[in-house]
């Protein structure tokens, strides 16, 4: 049994059940099994996130969890805002999103109760996705479906 540093991913299947990973958490020093390892270890890069917009102001959010490396938002245009890092990273298919891509998933407006809709696109070089938001007769617009409450998105990217 070898005491080893914890693996990349592309390093998992070159993992033996016995060897010790050595992880410090909070100060504290644990010892893991390779089994455990394996069993914990994600075959993708997440972007989790809240996102919320009040008025015209860009789109902010809270990343929960970024495996995925800098991602930068941006506002493209009213109820359109773009999510940008490098080329290849969100290959249409190879990236899972919810809300679900291309998808125009209804969501309840909190300001005036009308129904308004989220929906999340993949670029096709893969450097980026857009979430748009749009009223209830599905017109790009500020605010409507996010009205300062954070929305749940998560992007998963398979390789």
């Amino acid at each position: 049994m070898a005491n080893k540093s914890v693996p990349q991913f592309s390093e998992i299947f070159d993992i033996e059940d016995d060897d010790l990973y050595h992880v410090v958490r909070g100060g504290v020093d644990y010892k893991i099994k390779g089994s455990t390892v394996k069993e914990n270890a994600k075959p993708y890069k997440v972007y989790k996130f809240l996102v919320s917009q009040t008025g015209t102001s860009a789109q902010s959010a809270i990343v929960l969890e970024n495996t995925i490396g800098t991602i930068t938002l941006s506002r493209a245009a009213s109820g359109a805002y773009t999510f940008t890092s490098d080329a290849g990273t969100f290959m249409p298919e190879k990236t899972l999103t919810y809300p679900y891509n291309a998808t125009p998933t209804k969501v309840r407006n909190r300001v005036d109760s009308e129904d308004a809709y989220i929906q999340i696109n993949v670029s096709n070089d893969g450097s980026s996705f857009e979430i748009l938001t749009r009223d209830k007769d599905y017109v790009l617009q500020d605010d409507v479906a996010l009205s300062g409450e954070p929305i749940s998105i998560l992007i998963e990217v398979y390789p």
